[in-house]
């Protein structure tokens, strides 16, 4: 065996692990359509440095939550 032939035969057997791993390990748990992920605890508030700049809950604290126009289907 020549060493064009090792170099094909390793790669073809470095293919076929990567291939079978793929199938394995590539259809694990995944999460439900439309699911939301869980998160463990709140996202920490932003706190801006400039002070010439409103905070968001002083600019959206107030505002009601509006309902999407509805969406034309065929």
């Amino acid at each position: 065996m020549n060493i064009r032939g090792t170099y094909s035969a390793i790669a073809s057997f470095v293919g076929a692990v990567a291939v079978i791993g793929f199938v394995v390990f590539g259809n694990g748990p995944q999460a439900p359509y439309g699911s939301v992920p869980s998160t463990e605890s709140p996202a920490a508030s932003y706190a801006g440095t400039d002070p010439s700049v409103p905070s968001a809950s002083s600019v959206f604290g107030n505002r009601t939550e509006e309902p999407s126009p509805p969406i034309e289907t065929f």
